[in-house]
């Protein structure tokens, strides 16, 4: 056997036993999320990861693909409401830069929604963050109330992979001012139903531990009036 067969055979020898390693295959969904059935405010208030959070559409090596919905095509504000153009602007912009952002719905592990803070359009034209809290403090009124949402709540439901239950949809409500004031915690009452909440503020019979998310208040320090809050109280607390 000559040197140049012996080098073959050795090379051939050593790819046979050299297994063929690479990096995992990345594995996304193909497809919107299915059409579920609505669920209760009951069913929404005992939400947990293990039983409202659909897992197939985050694999291990997807990377956690997020999709953010375009807030200033899709708003869900009832009529006279509206988020800071700046905010809208700003969110789009940072998310437009990680790596973990989408275009295609379909391969999203997780769709974010802006919903707040929503302020009285002519407050925006005023600049004015803090006109909404001085009307509530003229005008008290019940926070149960309906018409005291700034939010829509058909709209959201009506979100093009909201899926029935809005399952995988995180509702960002980040809010700019006074935390005890109402329009701050919109959606206190509300069904969201299989969404996961983020926002500085909850009451204490509102937080689901282990899937809606605190977050601190943005733009601007917490006024000293809000230390009277009791979702202040709760916040300080967690």
């Amino acid at each position: 056997m000559s040197v140049e067969q012996a080098q073959v055979a050795q090379r051939e020898a050593v790819q046979r036993n050299t297994p063929d390693l690479a990096l995992p295959r990345t594995l996304l969904p193909n497809s919107l999320p299915r059409k579920m059935n609505t669920v209760s405010t009951g069913v929404a208030a005992s939400c947990a990861m293990h039983n409202c959070f659909d897992h197939s559409r985050c694999s291990l090596t997807s990377g956690f693909p997020v999709y953010l919905y375009d807030p200033h095509e899709h708003n869900v504000q009832r009529t006279g409401y509206d988020i800071d153009g700046f905010l809208k602007t700003t969110l789009k912009q940072t998310l437009g830069y990680n790596a973990h952002i989408v275009r295609d719905p379909t391969q999203a592990c997780i769709y974010l929604v802006l919903v707040g803070e929503a302020l009285l359009e002519q407050d925006l034209l005023r600049n004015n963050r803090y006109a909404a809290q001085e009307v509530e403090q003229q005008q008290p009124t019940a926070p149960s109330q309906t018409h005291d949402c700034p939010i829509e709540m058909q709209k959201l439901y009506n979100l093009p992979y909201w899926g029935g239950d809005g399952r995988n949809h995180v509702l960002l409500n980040l809010a700019r001012r006074d935390l005890c004031s109402r329009r701050t915690n919109a959606l206190l009452q509300q069904n969201t139903m299989r969404a996961i909440v983020v926002q500085s503020a909850f009451e204490l019979d509102q937080f689901r531990p282990g899937y809606d998310l605190i977050v601190p208040p943005i733009l601007g320090p917490i006024t000293k009036n809000s230390s009277s809050c009791d979702s202040i109280h709760f916040l300080e607390k967690t």
